[in-house]
């Protein structure tokens, strides 16, 4: 995951995120801009996309739609582009498993397909 950071930090021309793996903050993951740190409950690739996204929103570097006063929970917002672009990469890099995880419930906010 570490590996990953230092390539897509780079890519997407932001600093990179730190990154912490710790099952006593909570459910969810979190990414923190203040000390540009992702916190994950345990190892988790599509948290990790997830939280990476929210580095790039707060970063500027998610397109001219998502600043870091969007609201975080409107439709089409901060949280759905999170959703949306995780899941798509994700998707998009390992489709079988992908499509697996989703219909075991493994992975949420998907509409079946």
């Amino acid at each position: 995951m570490g590996a990953w950071l230092d390539e897509v930090a780079e890519i997407y021309e932001l600093p990179r995120p730190e990154l912490a793996v710790n099952a006593s903050v909570n459910d969810r993951g979190f990414y923190s801009p203040r000390s540009n740190l992702i916190v994950l409950p345990q190892p988790s690739i599509v948290t990790l996309l997830h939280e990476f996204r929210h580095a790039m929103q707060y970063w500027g570097k998610a397109g001219a739609h998502f600043r870091r006063s969007a609201p975080s929970e409107a439709r089409g917002g901060l949280e759905d582009d999170a959703r949306a672009w995780s899941l798509s990469l994700y998707y998009t890099v390992a489709p079988r498993t992908f499509r697996r995880l989703a219909a075991s419930g493994q992975i949420f906010f998907t509409n079946g397909t």
